[in-house]
């Protein structure tokens, strides 16, 4: 079977002095995993670098999805606690798993995945944040979301309590389909119809894409860290 393809980019923004987000992917196990960090000095690094690090191994190692995650918050808690430099650091994370006809994603936080399918993008996770409450019990509609000034502030993390709480998703796989995972840096610059619009002049360049998204973002005020990883069914 042919390996899908993957591109990714990671860049720090206008604003800020380093960047928080990390990424791996590999297109012959399929494997693409992304992390927001968030902590105190460089412990959003950190706790990053170590969430992407342990489900990518894990997921090498044909682990279950879910088990990788916990695994990795598992490993972030207890780094936590253990350096008090790196006390009350947490990450969101996005990752996917793709083959044998679908993709299955996790996602914990407000890191996405989308899916370009028929000329149509559409966001498939769902963040868990404070404004998607609001926007799910009715409170808030779509627009006044955007401009919510809380609209950062997540419900779930990787790392900050010893177990967290993992929404798994399988989708089946068309030929052309094409996914796009990100950090809140490139979905809080750009609407999705920003996105689409994007998507529909840079879909059949990969990488043009990926560069595309990334300026926009910047242009858009880059205040911060963009992560953007496209995986393309196989």
């Amino acid at each position: 079977m042919q390996n899908p393809f993957m591109v990714g980019r990671t860049h720090q923004g206008r604003v800020r002095t380093n960047n928080e987000d990390a990424i791996s992917f590999d297109t012959v196990a399929g494997i693409a995993v992304l992390a927001d960090g968030m902590g105190g000095l460089n412990a959003g690094e950190v706790a990053s670098r170590i969430a992407v690090d342990t489900v990518f191994t894990a997921l090498l190692s044909r682990q279950p999805l879910a088990d990788a995650v916990l695994a990795a918050n598992e490993r972030v808690f207890e780094s936590a606690r253990s350096n008090a430099a790196w006390r009350n650091m947490g990450t969101t994370l996005i990752a996917a798993r793709i083959g044998a006809g679908e993709l299955s994603f996790a996602n914990v936080g407000d890191s996405r995945i989308y899916r370009y399918r028929g000329g149509q993008l559409e966001q498939l996770s769902q963040d868990h944040s404070v404004v998607q409450q609001l926007i799910d019990s009715g409170a808030l509609s779509e627009e006044e979301a955007w401009l919510a000034p809380n609209r950062n502030i997540i419900t779930r993390a990787l790392g900050i309590e010893a177990v967290v709480e993992v929404d798994l998703h399988s989708v089946p796989l068309a030929p052309a389909d094409l996914f796009l995972l990100c950090s809140d840096g490139l979905s809080d610059m750009l609407r999705l119809a920003d996105l689409q619009a994007l998507f529909e002049r840079h879909a059949d360049a990969p990488a043009q894409l990926v560069d595309a998204l990334v300026d926009a973002a910047n242009d858009a005020g880059g205040v911060d860290n963009i992560s953007v990883l496209l995986v393309g069914a196989p």
